[in-house]
């Protein structure tokens, strides 16, 4: 064979595709969430463990539906998988769509916006299929049990999560798309964080209210008349379930065409007519940068305010000033930050918000004294969601200041990170839930917040008790959202057993000896972890 012929064999070999070589790289980048050492497990076997836990939560959701119709048990599992999923992408889209470091890379080479968003969509909703299922699998065992389900409720309810995990990513595609269309350079930053926040409110907000409309009164007995349940993405998903396994009451062909038809019109927004505006945003993103007016006024204020009684009491190391004043600029002002964090807390302060919210005329008063006692758990949840959130920066190199300063370790900063969080983000949300609760006329069960905010401490030392949390400290790693929310969802359940014994523990008399106990059992666990903390010692950079 001559030498033109093995050329000419070379050429023929077939080209890698580049969206096929787009989702692998994507996917291989999430599972590694930043590292710098290539994973060789499949993606299954890197979230095995979150998803064991969605799976557990599963069941425990599945319990109470057994024996249930097909459409009860699909609204509450699609309720359910609609926040959990909405609660995932919130947290990991913005990161992966819009990457810096990815703008400098990608933007240079001959790829068409239409690809590298398509790739991006089919990683998050690879990813998102996987932990729906995960969280539905008892369900769907359920739906087979049903009285009129059975066999075809399989891949009735695997379509409908399909469906349902694609219109949650299209939709938060689509949200970015439009404000990168409507909003000029100088108003992109601030209006895509607040649309993404008002997003992903919005998904959880729908997930808890379908249930209430639906089911009235807390029953598993659906009412038709209730017209408000067309305008929630959850109800379409079930009456595409109800539709295909047991034929289905005309509502239920309505939703079917709605989950339809709205998940094609968003993908078609997303992916076909707003391809182009995605990729003039990514150069707009890249090119714009952080106005300087009014930085020294907002420094000037901070400082003044951390200066200030009661404030420089509880702040007195100026490690910790000087950390929580760090925190607090990154958290009012930078986009990067903004875009990570408030989009993904803001699905955990609704929950408490909606479980607040009474109906008029309800009579179910019972469940009152749980909702506002979880409604003060879920404080804690906010900076054990959060402060690994905060770790995480594109200026994370310019860390290494912190190591020269004179410290032994990484203490006071974590600490002042730390209470950065609790007086921006959890003192708000607690302020709120007050108000909440006493516009609800619940004035006389507010002692139910107590054991949540015994609880908060702690919350907020575990990410902690490691020297772990070092603001701006780590590049930012996307595939750990997926791990991150597995800890909360934990969390989430132990929220459940403290709201629910200290509703019980009130109810009965024993209220205050339910919280004594408590607070010795928090305590010592706190003083564990502060100790902890003290003797953390600063990380070799790697």
């Amino acid at each position: 064979m001559s030498l033109a012929e093995d050329d000419t064999e070379a050429f023929e070999e077939p080209v890698p595709s580049t969206a096929r070589t787009l989702r692998r790289l994507y996917l291989i980048l999430f599972l590694r969430g930043g590292a710098r050492t290539w994973r060789t497990t499949s993606y299954l076997t890197s979230l095995s463990v979150p998803l064991f836990i969605y799976a557990c939560f599963g069941v425990l959701l599945t319990l109470g539906l057994w024996t249930q119709p097909i459409f009860a048990i699909a609204v509450y599992l699609h309720a359910a998988t609609f926040i959990f999923l909405g609660m995932f992408m919130a947290g990991s889209a913005g990161e992966v769509l819009f990457n810096s470091v990815e703008a400098d890379t990608l933007l240079f080479r001959p790829i068409e916006p239409r690809t590298l968003l398509s790739a991006k969509v089919a990683v998050l909703t690879q990813i998102s299929v996987c932990v729906a299922w995960a969280l539905n699998a008892a369900g769907i065992l359920a739906g087979i049990a049903a009285a009129d389900g059975g066999w075809r409720f399989l891949p009735a309810h695997t379509l409908s999560t399909l469906l349902e995990a694609l219109f949650c990513c299209g939709c938060i595609v689509l949200v970015y798309e439009l404000c990168l269309k409507w909003f000029g350079r100088e108003r992109l930053e601030g209006w895509m964080t607040t649309a993404q926040v008002t997003l992903s409110a919005s998904v959880v907000l729908a997930g808890q209210l379908m249930p209430r409309l639906a089911f009235p009164y807390g029953t598993l007995l659906p009412d038709s008349s209730r017209q408000w349940m067309f305008l929630l993405p959850p109800a379409w998903f079930a009456g595409l379930d109800d539709a295909l396994v047991s034929g289905g009451s005309f509502s239920s062909w309505v939703l079917a065409f709605l989950a339809c038809a709205g998940t094609g019109i968003t993908l078609w927004a997303a992916l076909g007519k707003l391809t182009a505006d995605y990729g003039r945003g990514l150069q707009r993103m890249a090119d714009v940068s952080q106005p300087s007016s009014g930085v020294e006024p907002a420094r000037r204020w901070g400082r003044r305010l951390l200066a200030t009684p009661p404030l420089s009491w509880w702040l007195r190391h100026p490690a910790q000033r000087a950390a929580c004043l760090l925190t607090f600029a990154y958290l009012l002002r930078d986009r990067d930050v903004k875009l990570r964090v408030y989009p993904a807390i803001a699905p955990i302060a609704v929950i408490p918000l909606v479980t607040l919210w009474r109906e008029p005329g309800a009579r179910h008063q019972s469940f009152t004294g749980f909702a506002i006692a979880f409604a003060g758990c879920i404080l804690g949840l906010v900076p054990l969601y959060t402060l690994d959130l905060l770790r995480q920066s594109q200026q994370w190199r310019a860390s290494e200041l912190f190591r020269l300063a004179p410290l032994a370790g990484p203490a006071e900063l974590c600490d002042g990170a730390r209470k950065a969080v609790l007086l921006v983000l959890v003192l708000p949300l607690f302020a709120v839930l007050t108000a909440a609760a006493w516009t609800q006329g619940l004035g006389a069960r507010m002692l139910l917040l107590i054991p949540g905010l015994v609880a908060l401490p702690v919350y907020s030392m575990m990410p902690c008790r490691n020297g772990d949390t070092v603001p701006l400290s780590a590049p930012p790693k996307t595939g750990s959202s997926v791990n991150r929310f597995a800890i909360v969802t934990v969390a989430l359940l132990g929220n459940f057993i403290i709201a629910g014994v200290g509703a019980a523990a009130l109810r009965f008399g024993w209220f205050w000896y339910f919280v004594a106990g408590e607070f010795l059992l928090a305590l010592p666990l706190y003083i564990s972890m502060k100790r902890s903390l003290a003797r953390a010692c600063w990380q070799p950079i790697t």
